[in-house]
């Protein structure tokens, strides 16, 4: 079960099916079943789990939190939470000119690779990942190359 949290009321009903396809289509891409959180919080918030969690004072587009380390499958099947912050990724949007829906599902998909044991800080990782991403944007219906709103 993919949830998401959104007590500000920042994404529409329709922008957050659309992440739970996003995230759902993520973890089968593996093969893996479970469940996840997506928390949607506004730039202050994200900004103090940055510090709090990485020791960065800046604001982010997301972060995640795994339950197990990098390439163990939760015993509960809990893989962990994924946070992002629509205000960023709107303004991240803007600036490519691409729809907040894709960049949205992009970050959603990138965060549960994250729970899943993907990395990108080496160039053939960060190949791995990004070909991976992209492979799942299409399955939910979003083409990232083609989009410019």
């Amino acid at each position: 079960m993919i949830s998401v949290y959104d007590e500000g009321g920042l994404l529409t009903a329709l922008q957050k099916g659309r992440l739970q396809k996003a995230a759902a289509l993520a973890l089968n891409s593996e093969g893996l079943l479970g469940s996840l959180d997506i928390s949607v919080v506004d730039r202050s918030s994200i900004r103090l789990l940055n510090l709090t969690n990485r020791g960065i004072d800046e604001e982010t587009d997301v972060l995640s939190f795994p339950t197990v380390e990098s390439g163990q499958i939760p015993e509960d099947g809990f893989w962990g939470d994924v946070v992002i912050c629509p205000e960023y990724i709107k303004t991240q949007a803007e600036l490519s000119g691409k729809r907040l829906i894709l960049e949205l599902a992009l970050l959603v998909i990138h965060g549960v690779l994250h729970l899943m044991g993907y990395d990108h800080s080496a160039c053939e990782d960060e190949a791995r990942m990004f070909r991976a991403q992209r492979q799942i944007l299409e399955r939910v219906g979003l083409d990232y190359e083609a989009d410019d709103s």
